[in-house]
């Protein structure tokens, strides 16, 4: 009886130990070495993830281009410019989720040479049957923030509408 008391004790003390181990193991991130550069899979494009296999420093990095979170929007701001603002043409044109953050960026860095494009966005919106109001003054107090000249036309709206 106490031999069979003890073989049960000694196995839960072994079960216990793996459960600690797992626990442990899928708890740490383990760092992995850069990946090697791959072809985006069906996964990611339905997720709106691309891959970057142009530049030497950021071969194999997802580029995320539908965030679906604060951290995955920072990595979005910490790309180069030109992959960056690509980036936030696209969220304003299909205004995800985080196009008031993207229109706040633009007026943060002062980036005017959005002008044409979010004038572009403006008129879209205007030609709509049901044009989102909100959008078209967020559009108008972003261009003025950010240091474009608003013509008389869209400055009476800003004061119409708002």
């Amino acid at each position: 009886m106490e031999k069979a008391f003890l073989s049960l004790i000694l196995v839960i003390l072994i079960l216990l130990t793996i459960f600690c181990l797992w626990w442990t193991l899928s708890s740490v991130e383990l760092t992995a070495p850069v990946p090697e550069p791959r072809e985006p899979s069906l996964e990611d494009l339905e997720r709106g993830v691309e891959v970057d296999l142009g530049s030497e420093a950021g071969r194999g990095r997802e580029v995320v281009r539908n965030p679906r979170n604060e951290e995955e929007f920072r990595r979005i701001l910490e790309q180069a410019p030109p992959v960056r603002d690509g980036i936030f043409v696209e969220i304003l044109e299909r205004r995800r989720r985080y196009w008031p953050q993207v229109l706040g960026e633009i007026v943060r860095r002062k980036l005017s040479y959005f002008a044409p494009k979010l004038r572009e966005l403006f008129q879209k919106e205007s030609k709509k049957r049901v044009p989102d109001r909100h959008f078209q003054r967020q559009i108008l107090k972003t261009l003025q923030l950010s240091g474009v000249k608003l013509s008389e036309q869209e400055r009476r709206f800003l004061e119409r509408k708002g």
